[in-house]
């Protein structure tokens, strides 16, 4: 045999081996999505062409590897292996650039939601990157925030979050609260009364109020005046995440209606809203309720509050916890829970460098970044997907609705539904918010509810994602606040000229 046949047998048999390892990787692929999305039900596709694509690609590739592999010429397989091995290593050489390109910008290295609450290994990469660009970041924790406080003698705790926070688990698929009175269970609402609250530390610095003797985000006394405007009701962006006191949306409210009351607490869905009509607004009786909705979140969170038995009672009008005049045995159980949690929940949450190269391997594998860039993003968690579901599931949704709007109209109050837009809109991640919005609106608009809608300013901008700290998905900035504000005042202004 010639030297050129030798080489010529050598590639021919490296070509096979190539056809072979792609087969076997295309049907391992396939396997995953199929396991994962259509067996276990783990994950789900958000669209049918998410199914389509992660399905048909990998069953082509398969069957391709396959039909090279046993009918094509020599020559044409050495083609095709070369072809398969270059476009392989573009597509791993492409998600290497992405990962190194998002390891040196400033949104990447910023941790995941709450800069207090990162790993040990994002640590470094967030002190090492504040050195670099001359960014001021706070690196204490929660329980650091409050010994310091305490040792200049101000009275101070980190924020104990109730409603769904507060909800455990049980074996039978049900939730009760870790807070549990004289045998009875409590879920509280608001959080510890009159302390000066740590709360929490997205864009740098950390962010404290003093809370209300109800434990809400609101200035001493406002509770006695003799009349309050409005009240609003939501998740953590309306308790202020993460900006100053003065500049959240709600603050911003006030400035014009001085009689805003913030009753807005994270983890506060659609349930414990309708909570904190029963226990608090029956008694200052606003005349504009503004029912915030968070996209991404409420819908996830009314399906934990749907599996508690006593925020079920809330359905009932005349259900209630007597909350407004328990607040010391509030205080007291909040307590004791802040201090059992406050060691496991703030320690530092290290990370061997053997895990964190690992979990770095496997996200190049899945070629993250890649398919991030190039919006293929489809799948969302089983449990996301019992959330998208939950609107439809039982009418809930809709009755909780119908109920807070009844409610508030007894002692003539209006309700405003107001929908604020996630991060995940303006990134490769939007497919499923889109869908959630729609869907969430066009049933606010049949059931006769006054809409204020964020997004259309928000997508107005030039750069959306610049209304998020450091453009990473968080809660809004000071920019993203004024223009909630904005809007709801616009909004409320339009339906009521001659309103207070």
């Amino acid at each position: 045999m010639t030297k050129r046949e030798q080489v010529l047998t050598r590639t021919a048999t490296f070509a096979n081996l190539v056809l072979v390892a792609g087969g076997v990787v295309a049907a391992f692929v396939l396997f995953y999505f199929i396991y994962y999305y259509s067996w276990s039900g783990g994950r789900q596709f958000t669209s049918l062409a998410g199914a389509l694509f992660y399905n048909i690609v990998p069953a082509a590739g398969v069957s391709g590897f396959v039909f090279a592999f046993l009918v094509m010429q020599t020559a044409f397989k050495i083609r095709l292996a070369a072809f398969y091995l270059a476009l392989v290593a573009s597509m791993f050489g492409a998600e290497l650039f992405l990962k190194i390109s998002n390891i040196e910008s400033v949104s990447a290295n910023l941790p995941f939601w709450g800069i207090d609450g990162a790993s040990d290994y994002k640590w470094e990469a967030v002190i090492e990157l504040a050195q670099r660009l001359g960014i001021k970041i706070d690196t204490r924790n929660h329980s650091e925030v409050v010994a310091d406080l305490h040792k200049r003698g101000i009275d101070a705790v980190p924020i104990v979050l109730p409603g769904t926070n507060l909800l455990i688990n049980q074996p039978d698929g049900s939730t009760k609260s870790a807070i549990n009175v004289a045998g009875s269970e409590l879920i509280p609402v608001g959080a510890i009364a009159n302390k000066v609250t740590v709360l929490c530390n997205e864009s740098g610095d950390f962010v404290s109020y003093k809370s209300d003797e109800h434990g809400f985000h609101n200035p001493g006394r406002l509770w006695n005046s003799s009349h309050v405007d409005i009240a609003a009701l939501g998740e953590s962006f309306v308790q202020g995440y993460c900006v100053p006191s003065g500049k959240s949306f709600v603050d911003l409210i006030r400035q014009r209606y001085p009689g805003t009351l913030n009753l807005g607490m994270s983890g506060q869905s659609s349930l414990i809203k309708l909570a904190v009509i029963n226990e608090y607004l029956l008694r200052v009786r606003p005349a504009i309720v503004l029912w915030f909705y968070c996209e991404g979140i409420d819908v996830y969170d009314l399906v934990a509050e749907a599996k508690n038995s006593l925020l079920m009672r809330y359905l009932k009008p005349t259900f209630n916890q007597r909350l407004l005049g328990r607040q010391s045995e509030i205080d007291r159980e909040l307590i004791r829970y802040s201090t059992e949690t406050e060691r496991r929940t703030w320690a530092p949450r290290s990370i061997s460098r053997g895990k964190r190269l690992l979990n770095d391997s496997l996200e190049i594998i899945k070629l993250s970044e890649l398919r991030q860039k190039l919006g293929l993003v489809y799948g969302i968690t089983s449990d996301a997907a019992e959330a998208e579901v939950s609107l439809a599931k039982n009418g809930i949704y809709e009755k909780i609705l119908l109920q807070a709007k009844a409610r508030t109209r007894s002692w003539g109050g209006k309700l405003y539904f107001v929908y604020l837009p996630s991060w995940n809109r303006y990134s490769n991640e939007g497919s499923g918010a889109v869908a959630e919005r729609a869907r969430v609106l066009t049933l606010v608009q049949t059931l006769g509810i006054p809409i204020i809608d964020a997004h259309p300013a928000f997508q107005a901008q030039s750069d959306p994602l610049s209304l998020f700290p450091f453009r990473r998905f968080g809660h809004y900035n000071e920019h993203g606040h004024r223009l909630v504000a904005q809007e709801v005042l616009k909004g409320i202004s339009a339906r009521n000229p001659n309103s207070f």
